[in-house]
């Protein structure tokens, strides 16, 4: 139905910013429930559609890294990673000239985009180009990202929920290789969410 709708709205011309800011996000909504429903063709289409509708925009480097984002995680799950790689690289540059109304803000974009960056590379599951050294040096990153978010940020519980997926990830790919360092990973990971107190959330990620 906001398909539908968003066409309907689409059909009369040009939009004005006020109407093609919320377009572009209902399109990124679509194609990450899309992704999750696990309708790739469908996703990666409505993310084409997001990222096309950012683009006609000024001062949108935010939106657009984001529907590159999501393009390029939807086409590692396609099996295209090097199409993967080089969209995640082009959502990277796009970030580097985006403004955000704050910190927390800016430091989930490149969280997010470093995330989906080492899935590409090597994941400890799912389809990926099997490079896992690059992948651990990328989630290494976006663990020190998140770690200097968090001690800035002594009481949020935002930069603190990552530490669930990132810690994971990371923990599983040093886990055969440096083993006391997939520990240290770990450790580190469950005691930022024990931080975070009455969140079901970050119960589920401990």
């Amino acid at each position: 139905k906001t398909v539908e709708y968003l066409d309907r709205l689409m059909e009369g011309g040009s939009l004005s910013r006020a109407e093609a800011e919320p377009a572009s996000e209902f399109f990124y909504q679509i194609a990450l429930t899309h992704k999750n429903l696990h309708l790739f063709d469908e996703g990666i289409r409505y993310s084409r559609r997001s990222i096309e509708i950012s683009r006609s925009l000024r001062n949108s480097a935010s939106r657009v890294s984001l529907g590159l984002s999501m393009l390029a995680d939807l086409y590692r799950l396609t099996g295209e990673p090097e199409r993967a790689l080089h969209t995640i690289r082009e959502a990277q540059s796009a970030l580097q000239q985006a403004n955000f109304p704050g910190e927390a803000a800016r430091c989930s974009a490149r969280i997010t985009l470093l995330w989906r960056e080492a899935k590409i590379l090597g994941g400890a599951d799912g389809l990926s180009l099997n490079r896992p050294a690059e992948a651990i040096a990328v989630l290494q990153e976006a663990f020190d990202v998140t770690e200097e978010w968090a001690r800035d940020d002594p009481e949020g519980s935002w930069s603190r929920l990552y530490f669930a997926s990132l810690g994971r990830e990371l923990g599983e790919l040093l886990r055969l290789r440096n083993p006391q360092k997939a520990l240290a990973i770990y450790d580190q990971a469950l005691l930022r969410l024990h931080e975070i107190r009455d969140n079901p959330e970050a119960r589920r990620g401990e």
